[in-house]
């Protein structure tokens, strides 16, 4: 297949779990494609990362951290916004098309011989793309991969995936509560079956209730736990631009440092990643890289986080216009702090979609109790997940009084927006609006 060839295929398929009740888990499926592939997996080394929202912000962060000292990074991150080929990076450098569609053909190939053998077998979307992930960084040699799950953790075709160095669980709330449980500790559970035997395992957050959790596995596994708490993050100072804090634990005597983002929660993020940084130095778990940290590690890692931004996170795609992948009702609330540290009192515009299978309403109750917008202006995205203009319309009138214009193309929906007078234009609901507002702007 050409490159568009495979990306249509994969779009024809589901996006994580098959239909048959036989191998109905990813870890599953990826076993035996890893097996069938030649288990490149066993030639690397890898950091492991699940959590509800941050992932990707972290993993990009221990990226560029660990690029800042020589050591090449394999980076496997989902979802992408405007490019497939965003989720596999060498080095910050997307896989090219070519090596994209060389890879693919071969996965596929190998793919269909298990679909006629294996009773049951359906390989999803997540899993063509892990395996692609995995053949391409063991060819480029590199000396360390950071994987982010996909669902979950225990039962995602990630954890079928062995040369784990490291563990790093980000915050947990609810999501995808159909298939990983009710309640945050229940989600918990399933995020820490990432931490393996013998690993240690960064975890961050501030619910005592969730890390007694993660103790508890991590003690089953003769596993050494190291706490990533949200209160050794100090100073938080928010502008237009960035964001400035301070981190103060074990490892960073009160250190300050910068992510170019104006976003509260990406502090926690980047913390959390500069933990796991000063574990894996101290560890030795990479080869040329131990001992304590030293001042010009610190100031590297800074360096690298000024340098780094995670697109669709707080993402300001235009000096007045900023972009926000929050898609659950944390990721929005975390939005609204955000917004609050440096709009508050500014003339603002909300550009808000959102998909059906989401907690939609108390997203919606969230922004327009908010207080912080003057107008909101809502569209839906080319995808049969978006929730309708007329659910949306009629949930932003209960919430609301102000006023609410609503279009059934983002195009049309954002030309809008941006020609309002205003302060800000902030973007915000579903990654599918700011995969299309990305394309639109090129």
């Amino acid at each position: 297949m050409s490159f568009d060839d495979a990306v249509k295929y994969l779009e024809s398929i589901p996006q994580f779990t098959g239909e048959e009740p036989g191998l109905k888990y990813g870890v599953q499926r990826a076993k035996i494609l890893l097996e069938r592939i030649g288990n490149p997996d066993k030639d690397l080394k890898v950091i492991h990362v699940a959590g509800t929202n941050g992932k990707g912000s972290v993993c990009a962060y221990i990226s560029a951290c660990l690029e800042s000292q020589g050591i090449s990074t394999g980076l496997f991150t989902s979802p992408h916004l405007a490019d497939i080929r965003e989720r596999i990076r060498v080095s910050g450098e997307m896989i090219s098309k070519e090596d994209f569609t060389r890879l693919f053909n071969p996965v596929l190939e190998e793919t269909e011989k298990v679909k006629e053998e294996t009773r049951g077998f359906e390989a999803a979307y997540f899993e063509y793309l892990l395996m692609i992930a995995l053949i391409y960084f063991k060819e480029k040699n590199t000396d360390c991969v950071i994987l982010e799950t996909g669902l979950g953790g225990r039962l995602d075709a990630t954890n079928a995936v062995e040369g784990t160095v490291l563990s790093v669980i980000t915050g947990i709330a609810l999501e995808h509560t159909d298939i990983l449980g009710n309640s945050p500790e229940e989600i918990a559970k399933e995020k820490a079956g990432i931490i393996k035997p013998g690993i240690p395992v960064v975890v961050a957050g501030d619910d005592i209730d969730i890390l007694k959790i993660f103790q508890k596995v991590a003690e089953e596994n003769g596993s050494r736990l190291i706490y990533a708490d949200y209160g050794d993050v100090k100073g938080v100072s928010v502008s237009p631009e960035n964001v400035d804090f301070s981190l103060e634990n074990e490892y960073y005597r009160n250190v300050s440092f910068t992510v170019p983002v104006p976003a509260v929660y990406e502090a926690v993020n980047a913390a959390t990643a500069l933990t796991a940084m000063a574990v894996i130095k101290e560890s030795g778990l990479l080869k040329g890289f131990s001992g304590s940290l030293t001042k010009a590690d610190r100031e590297a890692f800074d360096k690298a986080l000024r340098n780094t931004v995670w697109e669709g996170r707080m993402e300001r795609i235009f000096p007045d216009t900023y972009v926000d992948g929050a898609h659950n009702p944390q990721g929005v609330e975390l939005f609204i702090k955000s917004v609050e540290a440096f709009a508050s009192g500014k003339k603002n515009i909300l550009l808000f979609s959102v998909v059906s299978d989401k907690a939609y309403e108390d997203m919606v109750k969230a922004v327009a109790g908010s207080g912080l917008f003057s107008e909101y202006v809502i569209t839906r995205p080319d995808t049969k997940r978006a929730l309708s203009q007329d659910d949306l319309l009629r949930l932003f009138g209960k919430y609301t009084d102000r006023p609410v214009k609503a279009f059934s193309d983002v195009k049309e929906a954002f030309e809008y927006a941006k020609a309002k007078e205003k302060d800000y234009l902030f973007c915000v609901g579903s990654l599918y609006l700011i995969g299309e507002i990305k394309k639109l702007k090129g």
